[in-house]
């Protein structure tokens, strides 16, 4: 995976002030995206171990609500294994905040392995003809924030997922 940037204290890109990573590598390459810089796969900086221990240790302070993982596309195979081992780990030394996924495919298209551990995903295209600057947390008025609620039952854990029309917190 290559990083095209990290962003800190994000208020932006999900709930509260969080931490938020760019992936580098769109396949999309949709008209007016306001990141076309991450569309080059071999832009951006190549991912680290280093890179990862600095981005978790950045959302360590209580204030730090969120990790949000953006792009680029980071469901893309380029990307995958590596946002998906990010994610995990993240969830692992902090359950008790949030990820947030971004990305330009559909909601289905995503890694179980993946969306189990994230909180929100922002999925759809950005369609420039559909461009709503009123909407929070997206672009364009087709993409959808999706919240992930878990349903423990014995034996086995569900994913549901909710149409977050009302995305207050």
């Amino acid at each position: 995976m290559r990083v095209a940037k990290i962003k800190l204290f994000d208020i932006e890109n999900g709930f509260g002030v969080g931490n938020s990573i760019f992936v580098q590598g769109c396949p999309h390459h949709c008209k007016g995206c306001f990141n076309e810089s991450t569309w080059d796969f071999f832009g951006g900086d190549e991912w680290t171990k280093e890179m990862e221990d600095k981005l978790i240790e950045d959302c360590s302070p209580w204030y730090i609500q969120r990790l949000s993982v953006l792009g680029g596309e980071p469901v893309c195979q380029q990307n995958l294994d590596d946002v998906t081992d990010l994610v995990v780990r993240f969830k692992e030394e902090y359950p008790e905040k949030e990820v947030w996924l971004y990305t330009g495919g559909c909601i289905d298209e995503v890694p179980d392995k993946l969306l189990n551990f994230c909180d929100y995903i922002v999925d759809g295209r950005f369609i420039e003809e559909l461009r709503d600057l009123t909407l929070e947390f997206r672009g364009s008025s087709n993409q959808i924030v999706w919240k992930n609620q878990k349903i423990i039952e014995p034996g086995k854990t569900r994913c549901l997922y909710l149409f977050c029309e009302d995305i207050k917190h």
